[in-house]
């Protein structure tokens, strides 16, 4: 291969990263997430209700069926 067409190649790849560090450069100023998409970080946890047994269980002692 001929020096030209090294350089030639050279120039293909350079321009070729050039271009790729320029889109992710932009990229986050032209692309927006929507916000219903982003986790809110302070959100509160939903209450999630204790099975019926729990509210019968006495601490120390194991559930019995049907007791």
């Amino acid at each position: 291969m001929s020096v030209s067409r090294w350089i030639w190649w050279l120039g293909v790849v350079l321009a070729f990263a050039a271009g790729m560090a320029l889109a992710l450069h932009w990229a986050p100023r032209t692309v927006s997430i929507p916000a219903a998409a982003q986790p809110a970080a302070s959100a509160p946890r939903p209450f999630v209700a204790p099975p019926a047994e729990a509210a019968r269980r006495v601490p120390g002692r194991r559930l019995v069926a049907g007791a």
